[in-house]
């Protein structure tokens, strides 16, 4: 995987991190302490979670043994960087390049080790524990949401990438989430057209509530490890 790949990931993810003010701004002269333990792990982290980010968005088989990094990891990225940017008075492209550089150190020991996963997988399992820490895991969501999240996940990725392998997985995953949850729905006593009001409006209140975060430049904090589970034969 390509630097250059997770620059793609890493980029937009930072400018989701609101810069300190104008009067804040490091001057060329300012010198800036060195990061703490603590935060150098963070960093760390951060940008594992993005490496692993890009191979779940590529389909990479190793990658599925780890939580989704959607959209867990993207908040504890985007919350590393807003504590950085407070705590150490580094711009906002100061941050960025901190993220950069530790994304730059994984490449050189997966060359170095012919395994493109070495240093990644060294940390995940801390790493994971300071996940939960930071960005609990939501309350597992019923069948029919489930449902409705991975509809709109598949129209998501569909806009952006046409009908690619994980659009197709996402069809796929919605598709029998969407019968298991009719079943359901029907089961409890309810017909066709009542669960298809049910689920409709279900996924407009999902849509709606995340057109709302995405312009708080967050995104939906969703199970879909749950829904994953759902969806198994």
């Amino acid at each position: 995987m390509s630097l250059s790949a997770l620059s793609s990931i890493i980029l937009p993810i930072t400018m989701l991190v609101q810069p300190a003010a104008a009067s804040e701004e490091p001057s060329a002269t300012t010198e800036i302490a060195p990061l703490t333990l603590e935060q150098k792990t963070d960093v760390r982290c951060a940008a594992a979670f993005a490496t692993i980010a890009v191979q779940q968005q590529r389909g990479v088989p190793s990658s599925a043994s780890y939580p989704s990094m959607e959209p867990r990891g993207r908040e504890f990225f985007v919350d590393v960087g807003a504590r950085l940017i407070e705590e150490t008075g580094r711009s906002r492209e100061q941050v960025q390049a901190l993220f950069t550089a530790e994304a730059e150190v994984f490449q050189k020991a997966a060359r170095d080790k012919d395994d493109p996963n070495s240093a990644v997988d060294a940390i995940m399992t801390p790493c994971l524990f300071r996940l939960d820490a930071e960005v609990p895991r939501p309350p597992p969501p019923s069948l029919p949401q489930c449902a409705a999240i991975m509809a709109l996940a598949y129209e998501e990725v569909f806009a952006e990438e046409g009908l690619s392998p994980r659009a197709r997985d996402l069809k796929t995953l919605a598709t029998v989430l969407d019968n298991r949850a009719r079943t359901k729905l029907r089961a409890e006593g309810n017909s066709g057209t009542e669960a298809d009001v049910i689920l409709g409006t279900l996924k407009a209140k999902l849509a709606e509530e995340a057109s709302a975060l995405e312009a708080q430049g967050k995104s939906p904090n969703y199970d879909y490890e749950a829904c994953y589970e759902l969806a198994e034969p």
